[in-house]
């Protein structure tokens, strides 16, 4: 017999192995037989997964956005509610009020976009550009291809580059200690390349393509000026909604 010439094989695994054809010929007997409504529920099961996996998948790349900062877990983005305004943009006086104020805020960054001309030997560019504290590379995590980050933006003459912005004006060559002619207030000066990082991840809200001194351009000193973006460091274990009373508190008072 069949279990005589198959060595290893009990009555017990035939057995297994004859039900479980027997309900793959059930079961296709059954979806031959009940077409439309088989094909109604396998394409609707179909839609559901590939929507399950979406939603999983945009879940996922939601929740890793700037999560390759090494102070990701400290970093809030300061917004304003107000009765004038409301939204994510606020100006300078946040940064430094609150941080003088309140011992919980280790530091703070402020962050504004912007649009310079660049010259480039006869050729001329609009380029875009983030105007930043000169701490910024303290706060984010935007790892240099050349030079030195902790001093990268201390001047009000240097530029910070991404490496497809370098490679735009400078082809493959290495630009830092070169110069590149910025238009301000109507007259091309030189600013000087101090670094060179990283094109940004795609999961960053910051996508850098030119750095430059927030110096460049001041704010009038009012909490009423809503054209750039503010970030605080908190030292670890800070209670964020106490933090979020005191500052509307020093608002109050100092607005």
């Amino acid at each position: 017999s069949y279990r005589e010439a198959t060595p290893g094989w009990s009555s017990e695994k035939l057995n297994r192995n004859y039900m479980f054809r027997n309900y793959l010929k059930i079961a296709w007997r059954n979806l031959w037989r009940n077409k439309a409504f088989s094909v109604i529920n396998i394409v609707g099961l179909s839609v559901g997964l590939a929507c399950c996996m979406l939603i999983f998948l945009y879940t996922m790349d939601e929740v890793s956005y700037d999560r390759f900062n090494v102070n990701a877990q400290n970093i809030y983005h300061l917004t304003a509610d107000s009765h004038v305004f409301k939204g994510s943009s606020t100006g300078d006086v946040p940064g430094p009020n609150f941080k003088r104020q309140l011992p919980e805020i280790q530091d703070f960054v402020r962050i504004q976009g912007t649009d310079y001309t660049v010259r480039r030997g006869a050729e001329v560019f609009d380029q875009e550009a983030l105007l930043v504290d000169s701490n910024f590379f303290s706060v984010f995590t935007f790892p240099a291809i050349a030079g030195n980050l902790r001093t990268a933006l201390k001047d009000i003459h240097s530029v910070v580059l991404s490496e497809e912005i370098a490679e735009k004006y400078f082809g493959k060559q290495n630009p830092v200690g070169k110069t590149l002619d910025l238009k301000v207030d109507d007259k091309f000066q030189p600013f000087m390349i101090t670094a060179i990082i990283r094109k940004s991840p795609q999961n960053s809200s910051i996508k850098i393509k030119m750095l430059l001194s927030k110096k460049l351009n001041r704010i009038s000193d009012s909490w009423f000026n809503f054209s750039e973006n503010t970030f605080f460091v908190v030292k670890p274990g800070a209670d964020i909604k106490k933090l979020d009373a005191k500052m509307n508190r020093i608002y109050i008072t100092d607005a």
